[in-house]
């Protein structure tokens, strides 16, 4: 499988507390509790990586956040035996956070979600994607640009990372090649291949 490690500090602070919470909700929110709330939405969305399946959990921790808040705010939460426990306390606090946990949250999921599309077209058995990688990165970091609104040193650290690992999995003559070839971008008018790209296909002769 190809991924990129895209753990700053703040991703990986989330990552942390939403396993931790997502763990304890199984032991100490009664389900039928949960599902009352959610109208019975999953919380944790599983897929083909850990990487995909960290952040798909998170997209759908933030589409019930309001749910969530709700739960944990609710007489029904209140007078129940897990919210008096230590457990069902420190998830309170965590689902509560509203100045913390939920703005990070955002910002990884404004930071990833670009790329989970990217692994979900290099991970797919239906059609060769190796023409398509570079073109698809590029398309990705523009569009985590625009979720921050093209201020630059809000997500520039999430771009180093992105280059990054580009340039130590991705990167590479031949799929360089293979994008000078694509036809679907060889013959688009917006075509225009880099020093880089061109070194990749004569080297690949």
């Amino acid at each position: 499988m190809h991924r990129l490690h895209l753990s700053t500090g703040m991703c990986a602070k989330v990552e942390s507390s939403s396993k931790e919470s997502e763990k304890k909700k199984k032991r100490v929110v009664d389900l039928d509790e949960a599902d009352h709330f959610t109208n019975g939405k999953e919380l944790i969305r599983s897929a083909a990586t850990r990487f995909a399946t960290t952040y798909l959990t998170l997209a759908c921790l933030h589409e019930l956040k309001g749910a969530l808040i709700t739960m944990f705010s609710s007489d029904k939460w209140k007078l129940s035996r897990s919210a008096a426990s230590q457990e069902g306390k420190r998830i309170e606090a965590i689902v509560l956070d509203s100045r913390d946990f939920w703005l990070h949250v955002a910002y990884c999921l404004r930071a990833a979600m670009p790329i989970l599309k990217v692994f979900r077209m290099v991970d797919s058995y239906t059609s060769p994607s190796m023409g398509f990688i570079r073109k698809a990165m590029d398309q990705a970091k523009e569009k985590i640009g625009s979720n921050f609104n093209n201020v630059q040193k809000r997500y520039q650290s999430v771009r180093d990372i992105l280059d990054q690992r580009y340039q130590l999995q991705f990167h590479s003559h031949l799929r360089a090649a293979a994008y000078y070839l694509n036809p679907h971008y060889h013959h688009s008018d917006d075509f225009n291949p880099d020093v880089n790209i061109k070194l990749g296909l004569f080297s690949s002769l």
